[in-house]
């Protein structure tokens, strides 16, 4: 019985851990849907509220510290971030079931500008059905989703900036 119990606890940890480290996979969102509306505060005390967001396109990132997918991907959205100030796009990244004061820490630590939101109860990340972290949510201006991409996103990759580019023109 010890035994069973062991090797079910093992596979579980072993799932979670697998869940966090998937390869890349774009999915088209339910187009022409509404975004879930969140109103969340950030790690600067800020509340943000994604109806106040449309006219620009958003990109929606749930990330945790203890993904280590999740903090290779990271400084690669913060340099996309910080290139696309001048654009009409707005990236608000959510950390998700993570300890707030490690989020900080960590943010603070890499020095990063861009929003960190904090879901406390995991409700948006229900309402967005995640299936893990990282996972990744593109809003339109009119707050439509539009792209889903599960896993790390290559940030740096001109076919993605050029889909998102495109998303700004419209």
């Amino acid at each position: 019985m010890k035994i069973t119990i062991n090797s079910i606890a093992l596979a579980i940890i072993i799932l979670l851990l697998a869940s966090c480290d998937r390869p890349p996979v774009l999915q088209e969102a339910q187009i022409a849907q509404s975004a879930p509306t969140f109103s969340l505060k950030d790690n600067q005390g800020i509340t943000w509220n994604l109806a106040n967001l449309k006219s620009k396109v958003t990109i929606v990132h749930f990330w945790a510290t203890w993904c280590p997918p999740c903090r290779q991907e990271m400084p690669l959205l913060q340099e996309y971030f910080t290139s696309m100030k001048e654009e009409k796009i707005q990236i608000l990244t959510i950390a998700y079931r993570d300890d707030p004061s490690a989020v900080k820490m960590f943010v603070k630590n890499a020095g990063w500008t861009m929003p960190v939101l904090f879901d406390p109860e995991s409700n948006t990340g229900r309402n967005y059905s995640l299936t893990g972290v990282p996972e990744t949510f593109i809003i339109d201006k009119n707050g439509l989703l539009r792209e889903r991409f599960i896993g790390p996103v290559e940030w740096d990759d001109q076919k993605i900036r050029q889909r998102i580019m495109e998303y700004i023109k419209e």
